[in-house]
This record gives C-alpha cells, structure tokens and sequence, in this order.
C-alpha cells in the first residue's frame, strides 16, 4: 500500500480552515490510521509569508503592471526551489561532470534527475 504523506491545503477563508476543514481532514486520516503533526502543521498567509515544501519555496506576489497589463489578477502564486534544494542540483550535477564520462551518459543520467 502506498500513501502520500506531505500534503497541502489551500483555502481563501482562514476560519473555514482551521474549523471544519481541518477536522476533515483529521476524521479522514484517522479512518486511515493516521494523524496530523501538530509540529508539522502549519497555517500560514501566503500574502504574508509563504511556505517550503518538498525543497521549493510557495508564496503570493504581487504582479507588475507595466509587465503584465493583460493579467487578470493583480496577483500570482510564486514556486521556486529552496537555496537548499539549488545546492543540492548543482552538486549532484559537478558530481556526474567529474566523473569523466562522455556528455551522452552524463545527460541520460542528469535529465531523469533534474526532471524529478
């Protein structure tokens, strides 16, 4: 059996949330045998202050007008990977380069990597 155990939720109402949302969510994983990390679970504002999660950054930023005058929403949802998660990559990647095989086997190995 396998199961995901890193989730998120969104929610534009912050008491929804913390009400009968969560306790959804709590009845659907202890059917399951599981329960929520009160160390792990965090709610946060993304127009605030964002969240990691599984090496990426998520957060809401405002959008510049001059860039984006046909934009519908004045704002958007921002994905980057952790300073962590960059160091990570490019290690892995000077690893597989001095090793000193052809450019070939370097990148069949690389992409499925850098793919996910």
């Amino acid at each position: 059996m396998r199961y995901a155990d890193d989730f998120i939720i969104t929610c534009r109402d912050r008491d929804k949330l913390e009400g009968e949302i969560l306790e959804r969510v709590t009845t659907f994983l202890a059917e399951r045998g599981m329960t929520l990390s009160e160390k792990k679970t965090k709610i946060v504002d993304l127009k605030q202050e964002g969240f990691k999660f599984l090496g990426w950054h998520v957060s809401v930023r405002n959008r510049d007008p001059r860039r984006n005058s046909r934009a519908k929403s004045s704002t958007f949802c921002m994905m980057k990977p952790t300073p962590e998660n960059i160091k990570k990559v490019k290690l892995m990647v000077s690893r597989e380069f001095d090793a000193g095989r052809p450019i070939d086997s370097i990148v069949r190995t690389i992409n499925p990597k850098l793919r996910g």
